[in-house]
């Protein structure tokens, strides 16, 4: 693991093999499923996200807009530590592509700690993609 560990929400359309192998790596992993209702709204976990310093890991092109998510007084003042990973893969992909892809997302959320900003990454079929916010 890169740095400190990171706290992340996985969506309810989330392998558990991708929380326990996040879990292995040393980062704090909670189950959407654990904590909301089945089937909350997705603002509801994007709020969630943001006051307890989440990054937010979901299957859902919702997500693609996260900031718009969140109410208007709060676009603006993201927690660092905040954010969200998009899986644009197969389902059943998705732990493979994690497995492959942790040092990237282990040293893109140091460098967004560091500068005081969110995670926003995309997780694709060929690499990974992140988007300044």
């Amino acid at each position: 693991m890169i740095g400190s560990p990171i706290r992340f929400l996985c969506d309810e359309n989330v392998q558990k093999a991708v929380a326990d192998f996040l879990r292995h790596r040393g980062h704090e992993v909670i189950m959407s499923r654990d904590v909301l209702a089945a089937g909350a709204p997705d603002q509801m976990l994007a709020v969630l996200g943001r006051f307890e310093s989440l990054v937010i890991i979901t299957h859902d092109n919702d997500f693609k807009k996260y900031r718009q998510m969140l109410p208007d007084h709060l676009r603006n003042r993201f927690t660092t530590g905040a954010g969200r990973i998009w899986l644009d893969v197969p389902y059943t992909r998705t732990l493979v592509r994690i497995q492959e892809e942790i040092r990237q997302i282990e040293f893109a959320y140091a460098e967004c700690v560091t500068e005081n900003r969110p995670l926003i990454m995309t997780i694709q079929k060929g690499g990974t993609k992140l988007t300044r916010s």
